[in-house]
């Protein structure tokens, strides 16, 4: 640096005072200034430009990643919900999976580490969406971090080939290592109070419980069959016992309307737009219930304790359809009514149908309304003259949540 063009600055504490002193050629010019000139002079010649860093091609469907000196932290979301998955040695193909996120660490030279799993709701993730606790036992409740076991990480020279990786930790064969058993009871303590209760009330055990299907086997049968052995697994066979029987060809007139059925596994279609119009259906003393009038028969109850629970979720509902002025307030109160009849056992949902179907039409291109007959409206469906593929419908529903 060149003397002659030195500034110099003094501060005297004592005085009080603060000079500036510049030298150019054999001429001195000095000048005092207050303490928030000095300052102001300070803040502006810091220089606040920021240079911007490249993240570089990123994985498909990567929602954040964080930079810093010693590595890279990514957060992916994985639109599969089926896996090929193992059990120590057991494997378990297209097993089915909720929607999951993971989360992954690299350092500088690619290698992944720290990794985690997560569960979020099934919808376009935004910064407000649901995440939950990974239901397997190879990870963590508490960080969601995955037991690799002795497995090796993979090195990912270039980014954007770690959108292999959910696919790759998937695979690991799960284990028992984050099992906690606290975290798993069955909770017979209160099988065990329930039978207490009932037996006061003249139940007999075990319960039998009959459930109809048509007759013939198939795939009725193997759910049934299933359903028969979760509560056996879950209940006990002393508590409950599921009888299997079978109607030659109608439900509705064989079993339905003699009511010999002690429960159906129904569902129920909207006509509109209101969550009105699934809880309609089941509350007590209503002619126009149709599902406690033809299948529960709740206004049969005798046991005035089930007849109370009936009755506050039927005034629970109705509170809730009587607000006409606040949507808002109107569907939260119909979600405390459902949360009722749920956690009161009033209504048990057991099943979820997933459909499989060869096609040739893009689901995706037809009419996507939640309720009523819009969809069965033939109007701009894509059609192929050849069954599409698995791999063309995952595209038609990357595009669909691309753009919706």
């Amino acid at each position: 640096m060149n003397a002659e063009n030195d500034i110099k600055i003094c501060i005297s504490p004592r005085q009080g005072k603060i000079t500036i002193e510049e030298q150019e050629g054999l001429v001195t010019t000095r000048k005092e200034i207050d303490r928030q000139t000095l300052l102001s002079c300070f803040k502006n010649s810091l220089r606040t430009e920021d240079p911007g860093y490249s993240s570089g091609f990123l994985p498909l469907n990567c929602l954040s990643v964080w930079q810093g000196r010693e590595g890279k932290r990514f957060v992916l979301w994985h639109p599969k919900l089926y896996a090929d998955m193992t059990l120590y040695e057991t494997p378990y193909p297209h097993f089915p999976i909720p929607r999951l996120v993971f989360g992954f660490s690299t350092g500088q030279n690619g290698k992944v580490s720290c990794c985690r799993i997560g569960v979020v709701a099934d919808e376009t993730p935004t910064p407000e969406t649901v995440m939950y606790h990974y239901p397997f036992s190879n990870v963590s409740e508490g960080s969601g971090h995955l037991c690799v076991g002795a497995n090796t990480m993979p090195t990912y020279k270039k980014l954007h080939k770690a959108v292999n990786l959910p696919a790759f930790l998937l695979s690991i064969p799960n284990n028992m290592h984050s099992y906690y058993k606290t975290h798993n009871k069955l909770g017979l303590e209160y099988r065990d109070k329930a039978i207490e209760e009932l037996t006061a009330k003249g139940v007999t055990f075990p319960v039998q419980m009959d459930y109809y299907i048509k007759a013939g086997g198939g795939s009725a049968l193997d759910g049934a069959t299933v359903l028969k052995e979760n509560f056996e697994r879950t209940l006990g066979k002393d508590f409950i016992e599921l009888n299997i029987c079978e109607y030659v060809s109608s439900l509705q007139q064989e079993v339905v309307n003699p009511r010999l059925q002690s429960f159906t596994g129904n569902g129920w279609g909207a006509d509109y737009g209101d969550v009105e119009n699934f809880l309609d259906q089941i509350v007590y003393g209503d002619d126009n219930a149709y599902y406690a009038n033809n299948y529960t028969n709740i206004n049969d109850l005798t046991d005035p304790d089930t007849i109370a629970l009936f009755e506050e979720f039927t005034r629970m509902e109705r509170e809730a359809k009587n607000i006409f002025d606040d949507l808002d307030a109107r569907y939260e109160k119909f979600a405390e009514a459902e949360a009722f009849l749920l956690n009161h056992a009033l209504s048990i949902p057991s099943n979820y149908e997933n459909a499989w179907q060869m096609t040739k039409i893009n689901d995706y291109s037809k009419m996507n309304a939640l309720y009523g007959c819009q969809n069965y409206t033939y109007k701009n469906w894509e059609t192929s003259t050849e069954p599409y593929t698995a791999e063309a419908y995952a595209q038609f529903v990357e595009n669909f949540n691309a753009n919706s």
